[in-house]
């Protein structure tokens, strides 16, 4: 029996509770329906900026991908939990656009640089009250050939 719209957004808003109060939980993956909501993916991205423990989350996808998973709202929450929770890798299923929502775009575009600047490191970088000028130097260097085969909207140019 298949769940529907409403079955399938309730359940993952249990999931978000729970992840909320679980500080062991290191690893998740979550196979994502047709059914998955922007108030869904809200509500995921809000309990993980509160649970900083969890450091790999996959949404997987339910292999129908000629429609988009997300939408503007989700991919804008996932921005925002990125710049709080910087210790989170996000696995998401491969972005599509077929109605060609350029504020979808945008968000998710932002959500992906928000994750670029956390893997060279922005939270080690940042916490540290003087962090060697070489680590600086390498983490910018990660970010410009990390997104050597990306849109222009990643390239990074910096002055080192």
């Amino acid at each position: 029996m298949e769940e529907g719209p409403d079955e399938a957004n309730e359940a993952l808003q249990a999931v978000a509770g729970a992840i909320r109060l679980d500080r062991s939980l290191k690893s998740l993956t979550l196979r994502m329906g047709d059914h998955f909501t922007d108030e869904a993916g809200v509500a995921l991205a809000e309990a993980l900026t509160v649970n900083t423990n969890l450091r790999v989350l996959s949404l997987a996808d339910s292999g129908n991908l000629d429609r988009a998973l997300l939408g503007a709202g989700a991919y804008e929450a996932f921005g925002a939990m990125h710049r709080v929770n910087t210790n989170l890798s996000l696995e998401l299923p491969p972005y599509t656009n077929d109605i060609g929502d350029g504020r979808c775009l945008d968000f998710y575009n932002q959500m992906r640089i928000e994750q670029r600047l956390n893997s060279a490191g922005r939270g080690t970088l940042l916490s540290v009250t003087h962090s060697p000028r070489e680590e600086w130097v390498n983490a910018l260097h990660d970010l410009d050939t990390s997104s050597a085969n990306e849109s222009p909207a990643f390239h990074i140019s910096c002055l080192y």
